[in-house]
């Protein structure tokens, strides 16, 4: 399987390549980034640890079907995209708050993330502590965003000193979080699993003892990718700067993870 894999992909790039005149002019005129989906964060092998299954801690809740039609009754539609959640409310008299205090039941989430009001509201797994944020305030972090928090910053692992916000195992995680909760209309919470776990839906596919992706932890946020470009090219990348140490390293946007 993994080798057909490799033989499609080198056929793929085969194709696009033949469409120049040569393949040394294609590495002259453009530059090429080759990068798998999924796989950065690794699975653990223990179902029962490593297995978030969704419908049985939210059973008090009439979850929607897929592929079947809303019907009336129904609450709560989950959509599962392996470490991360969007889990939407049908109906405007259900409170996310209610539904984030089932999920905080369980240790290996994460981050439970919703919008209420002007805020972004957060909580996090086995923690009764909460953190509210918003942008434009009186702190800011190294990407020259201010934010205004009230709360519990650890929930984020977020250190405030000063007037700086420093990100740790959760990199730029507030402009993400916001733009994640702000991406589409609608009453939905925003849930990631913690390192080694993931969830599971109505048919989710699982990856035990293998690997994943969707979180907010950078364990899932960076991955390696092959790079190239003509060496003596100095056009590639105009008016930016990018640093290579072996094979780069990108961190990509919470907003290009979930498709």
């Amino acid at each position: 399987m993994a080798i057909s894999g490799i033989e499609k992909l080198d056929r793929q790039l085969q194709e696009i390549l033949g469409a120049y005149a040569s393949w040394e002019e294609a590495l002259h005129r453009a530059v090429w980034v080759v990068m798998g989906d999924s796989g950065q964060a690794p699975i653990g092998p223990s179902r029962s640890q490593a297995l978030i299954y969704l419908r049985s801690l939210l059973s008090r809740y009439r979850i929607s079907k897929l592929g079947k039609r809303i019907e009336k009754n129904d609450q709560l539609f989950v959509c599962v995209n392996e470490r991360m959640t969007y889990i939407y409310a049908l109906y405007d008299n259900l409170p996310l708050f209610e539904v984030a205090a089932y999920l905080q039941g369980d240790k290996r989430i994460g981050v439970i993330a919703w919008k209420e009001d002007d805020r972004i509201q957060v909580r996090g797994g086995g923690k009764e502590s909460a953190l509210a944020f918003r942008p434009n305030g009186p702190y800011q972090d190294h990407y020259r965003q201010t934010w205004r928090l009230n709360g519990d910053a650890s929930l984020l692992d977020i250190q405030i000193t000063g007037e700086d916000i420093e990100y740790n195992d959760y990199p730029d995680v507030l402009v993400r979080l916001y733009g994640a909760l702000y991406s589409h209309p609608g009453r939905f919470l925003v849930i990631t699993a913690k390192p080694g776990c993931e969830f599971v839906g109505e048919s989710s596919p699982t990856h035990l003892n293998g690997a994943g992706h969707g979180a907010a932890s950078q364990g899932g946020l960076f991955g390696a990718h092959d790079y190239c470009r003509n060496r003596n090219s100095s056009k590639a990348f105009p008016g930016r700067r990018h640093k290579r140490v072996g094979t780069s390293v990108n961190s990509i946007s919470w907003k290009s993870l979930y498709y």
